[in-house]
């Protein structure tokens, strides 16, 4: 008899970091989503709901999750 693992999909932190007047940069606290696929999706339509001036300033980072799932 053949065991097949299945791997739970692994979660993921979203942020954005944009300029910030005072400080340089500011970065958003991670959002911490079920999968890469949500975390990419949300980043996708807030870019579109934000408009072409929050487009062009923010650089967002989809990572793996470091919280274990807590947040």
């Amino acid at each position: 008899m053949s065991h097949h693992l299945t791997l739970a999909p692994l979660r993921a932190h979203l942020s954005y970091t944009e300029p910030h007047p005072d400080h340089g940069a500011w970065t958003s606290p991670p959002r911490c989503l079920p999968t890469q696929a949500a975390a990419e999706a949300i980043r996708d339509a807030v870019t579109v709901l934000a408009g072409p001036g929050a487009r062009a300033r923010r650089t967002w980072t989809v990572g793996p999750c470091t919280c274990g799932g807590a947040r």
